[in-house]
């Protein structure tokens, strides 16, 4: 059996969570797949000051332990409760594997877990998936209990040397965080349809003291009748926006928009003002603010 053992540690979350979402993002919305693990390793983070007051819970937590090939125990760990995504509100769990290049990312919303092990980057990249349905007393705000057997998924990416993982048991609990909030209207269109809408439900990351600071959220708005997940990201440079695509609509990038357009603050970011569609002539309007959440502990 292999024990994995995760919990938050201070200043790690932002480094961590925002190339899981990402990841999470891209391949929930198109089938295909960001490193988890490398792109994880790219990042920067710092924790943030003011911000959503938090509540008065202990730090996030979980612990699983796992059967099947995996072996060794998990060196960091990070939690992010209260994901948006196309299927609703997932919690994730991201890992590395001691004295491995190895990282572990487990996904769980109601009913479903999966987990998925990853190595390398580029055309080193090798990745293998597994889930279950063994999910019980899931909230994506408060955390859930997990004991299912796995099942090995296809993916696309080759598996290389990767162990497998046959059953999952253990427990997440969300403990003090907050997704934070969004009164961001997004205004615009795109050859699928026009975007005039909310962005919301939302998780927002700040991260004041990285370099540069900037102000990242994950949120869903519509395409004409489309849901879509749009990830931003605020910043003294301006903001961007990525819209990953759907089954019926196209991938869309938007900036950098001009600087003025971003204005970081002591609880987030005031962002007025438009980004270009890189490579073509659609253009979005974003108006409202970001308040952060409570990530770290």
């Amino acid at each position: 059996m292999y024990t994995l053992f995760i919990t938050t540690m201070p200043g790690r979350i932002s480094r961590l969570v925002w190339p899981v979402l990402l990841s999470l993002a891209v391949a929930a919305c198109s089938g295909t797949t960001t490193p988890s693990g490398a792109t994880a390793a790219a990042s920067t983070s710092q924790s943030h000051a003011g911000t959503t007051p938090r509540p008065s819970l202990p730090p996030a937590n979980a612990q699983f332990s796992f059967t099947g090939g995996a072996a060794g125990a998990e060196q960091i760990g990070q939690i992010a409760c209260n994901n948006p995504s196309l299927g609703g509100s997932v919690i994730t769990i991201f890992g590395q594997a001691t004295g491995k290049d190895v990282f572990s990312l487990v996904t769980v919303e109601p009913g479903k877990v999966i987990v998925r092990l990853d190595s390398g980057s580029s055309t080193s990249y090798v990745e293998r998936d597994f889930s279950g349905t063994g999910v019980s007393a899931f909230n994506a705000a408060k955390g859930a209990q997990i004991d299912s057997q796995l099942s090995e998924v296809t993916s696309p990416q080759k598996p290389g040397t990767l162990p497998s993982v046959s059953s999952i048991k253990g427990s997440v609990d969300c403990g003090n965080q907050l997704p934070g909030s969004s009164t961001l209207v997004l205004t615009g269109s795109v050859p699928e349809g026009v975007l005039n809408g909310p962005l919301g439900p939302v998780r927002v990351e700040c991260l004041p003291h990285a370099q540069p600071p900037d102000v990242r959220a994950v949120g869903l708005t519509m395409i004409g009748s489309t849901r879509v997940l749009v990830i931003f990201q605020a910043s003294p440079s301006g903001f961007t926006a990525y819209i990953p695509p759907t089954t019926t609509t196209k991938q869309h990038f938007f900036g950098p928009s001009d600087p003025t357009t971003a204005m970081l603050t002591a609880t987030g970011a005031h962002i007025s003002g438009s980004a270009a569609e890189t490579g073509v002539v659609n253009t979005l309007q974003v108006r409202g603010d970001l308040v952060c959440g409570t990530i770290d502990p």
